[in-house]
């Protein structure tokens, strides 16, 4: 009996080996986007629009853990909700980063990192103050509860060193001119990368969430919807609202599955 024990053991952990597997993908996404923002500071008008979404990334899905990296972006066209002011192009490129470790089965908990992002506007109609940009590197706890063929995931926004361009009285960041640095002369007032006038935004002072449903329709092909908000204010009680909707299809050009094996 102790021997059918032994060998039925050795079975069972053989069969493990076999099942666990390490799955490497190179994936392509294509969407719309309906995206929303509104700067109080600014004006109390909001705007929305449709565009188009993209992704290009890399990732590896092993027995205990889920990382990727990629380039992640929008673009598209808003108008404003109330008043005839010129339309804005928008455009939200960022380079990112992602480690999830599996809990077990079901649940993978981790960080994403947005590596370097631009999110930047351009508004018809306003000349010189008609460009504005959020520049900022940004770090997010992240989840993901996995079911069957479905992917529900939430990133909550911990930390952000960024850059926002627009003040009350000039397209300059709001800092420079408390700290009475504004002259036409300073070209790191209009550098979306001069460091400079970035600063800080733990999670107390910022709203930054983000959630997302896939689901594996093929092999190769899985589409998704994902939602996401970023809150904050440069000036206590005039805030910068940022909201974006995406529906997406994911198209994995290269798709690789490994059998783990002892040694490996």
């Amino acid at each position: 009996m102790k021997k059918l024990s032994f060998l039925l053991l050795i079975f069972l952990s053989s069969l493990t080996v076999i099942v666990a597997q390490t799955t490497k993908s190179f994936f392509v996404e294509f969407g719309g986007a309906y995206t929303s923002f509104q700067d109080v500071k600014y004006s109390a008008v909001g705007y929305g629009g449709i565009g188009v979404a993209f992704r290009l990334g890399f990732e590896s899905n092993t027995p205990t853990a889920i990382w990727g990296i990629g380039l992640d972006g929008n673009y598209g066209k808003e108008t404003p909700n109330t008043h005839n002011v010129g339309p804005v192009t928008t455009l939200h490129p960022k380079f990112y980063g992602r480690y999830l470790k599996k809990i077990n089965d079901q649940f993978s908990v981790g960080t994403h990192w947005d590596i370097l992002g631009l999110y930047f506007r351009d508004t018809e109609g306003l000349d010189n103050n008609g460009g504005y940009f959020i520049t900022s590197s940004d770090l997010f706890a992240a989840g993901v509860y996995h079911r069957g063929k479905w992917n529900f995931g939430l990133d909550l926004g911990l930390l952000s060193f960024q850059k926002e361009r627009t003040s009350f009285a000039f397209s300059a960041p709001q800092n420079a001119l408390e700290d009475g640095a504004f002259d036409y002369q300073n070209e790191a007032l209009e550098n979306p990368f001069g460091f400079k006038y970035f600063t800080f935004k733990p999670i107390g002072q910022q709203l930054y969430l983000r959630t997302n449903i896939q689901y594996q329709w093929k092999e190769r092909f899985w589409v998704g919807y994902e939602w996401t908000a970023r809150h904050f204010a440069e000036v206590k009680n005039y805030p910068v609202t940022v909201g974006n909707h995406r529906i997406v299809v994911r198209y994995n050009f290269i798709h690789k599955t490994k059998s783990t094996t002892p040694g490996n």
